[in-house]
């Protein structure tokens, strides 16, 4: 299983899928399993995502402002997976 959103609680519907579509972008076409959630509390603009990877691999980043582009979301966690080899 390649990476999959497990939860997503964006509540706009179409931001909800383009911010998911961005994340499992930034992973990319990988054969290990990845387990993404996205989480914008409920009192704030920030989007939290958290990643888990193979190799005990666990990174949680909070997306604000003009951080929250798909753009800047898909690169930064591209940056954030690449130094995960791939099997």
């Amino acid at each position: 299983m390649p990476a999959s959103i497990f939860s997503n609680d964006i509540p706009i519907p179409d931001r909800r899928k383009v911010i998911g579509d961005a994340v499992l972008d930034g992973i990319g076409n990988r054969p290990e399993n990845w387990v993404v959630s996205i989480h914008q509390p409920q009192y704030s603009p920030d989007y939290v995502v958290t990643i888990e990877g193979p190799e005990d691999f666990k990174w949680t980043r909070r997306f604000f402002g003009n951080e929250q582009t798909p753009e800047f979301i898909r690169n930064a966690v591209g940056q954030a997976v690449a130094a995960v080899r791939q099997e």
